[in-house]
């Protein structure tokens, strides 16, 4: 299924930028997104991809890295739910493997009742967070990946080993 893989210039051409919702409030303007493969082309390898350009979409600073695993599938009959992880760190030349690290959980829906030509949809939640954000509903902090990082390192100099 090659052809269900976005060109750069199509994927670039599809970004989206949401202007708020309904009720007028401004809390998403700004928001980018990109545009989901259809539920009928959807393949792990092709989530996989879309995610990690969605993630660059992200306004974090540049010396924040990750990396994107795929998990598992999940068949639940009207929907599978595809799992993936990114897993963030600031690795310096002093300290190239981090003391600790933030992940951020996809979960890809595809749908196998609506419209097969309508897009997957796509939520994340952050490591230690209940909130699941809505990919292109809401802004991406920052914030939350150094409140997991700060959170760990506070624990592991609290714990003697």
């Amino acid at each position: 299924m090659e052809e269900a893989r976005l060109s750069p210039s199509l994927s670039f051409a599809c970004k989206q930028v949401v202007n708020g919702d309904s009720e007028g409030s401004n809390t998403n303007q700004g928001i980018t997104d990109v545009c989901w493969v259809a539920c009928k082309d959807f393949t792990v390898e092709v989530g996989k991809d879309q995610i990690a350009e969605y993630i660059r979409t992200w306004e974090v600073h540049p010396s924040w890295l990750f990396s994107l695993e795929f998990l598992r599938t999940e068949d639940e009959g009207y929907r599978t739910l595809h799992h993936y992880r990114s897993r963030w760190s600031i690795p310096t030349p002093r300290t190239p493997i981090p003391k600790a690290t933030a992940c951020v959980y996809f979960v890809i829906d595809v749908s196998k009742i609506r419209d097969q030509t309508l897009p997957v949809q796509v939520n994340f939640q952050v490591e230690a967070n209940r909130s699941v954000h809505a990919a292109g509903k809401s802004r991406f902090r920052e914030k939350w990946l150094k409140d997991v990082v700060e959170s760990k390192t506070l624990l592991r100099a609290a714990i003697d080993f």
